[in-house]
């Protein structure tokens, strides 16, 4: 039989392998009606490379070019719903990647590939449309390189 704990290590072994990053936002961000709200990385839990937290803003270290997966998940305080236009937006050097979000039960979600190259910025922002602010209570950006 398989050891779940074994294949557990053995899949997250692989992944801390990549270079990445993993942050998350640091109290309550009130997230406006039909404004888009930038979500700022002040809690760093791994970052060998030197990808940046404290701010907004990521930057792709030097030789850490190629292909990057990230995902950002927002827990809402209240629940935001598909007619509440819930969205996370991805800048890349101050150009605009939307994705398709995952809205449910006051959490939303959603994940982007991406060739970024070294000094290439990347930001991550939430948006709503309920006619009034909601609080996002936690944030979190997971980053991995997957090579060139």
């Amino acid at each position: 039989g398989t050891d779940p704990a074994g294949a557990y290590a053995t899949v997250k072994a692989r992944l801390d392998a990549k270079e990445g990053f993993e942050a998350a936002t640091s109290g309550t961000v009130s997230v406006a009606n039909t404004t888009f709200t930038d979500l700022v990385w002040a809690t760093e839990s791994y970052d060998p490379s030197g990808y940046g937290a404290g701010s907004a803003t990521l930057t792709v270290p030097a030789g850490m070019g190629g292909w990057h997966v990230v995902t950002v998940r927002a827990v809402m305080a209240s629940a935001v719903t598909p007619s509440q236009t819930p969205w996370i937006r991805f800048l890349l050097n101050g150009a605009t990647w939307d994705v398709a979000v995952s809205a449910a039960a006051g959490y939303m979600c959603a994940t982007l590939a991406a060739p970024l190259s070294a000094g290439h910025t990347l930001k991550a922002q939430l948006y709503q449309a309920s006619g009034g602010a909601i609080n996002c209570t936690a944030a979190n950006i997971y980053l991995r390189r997957q090579g060139n």
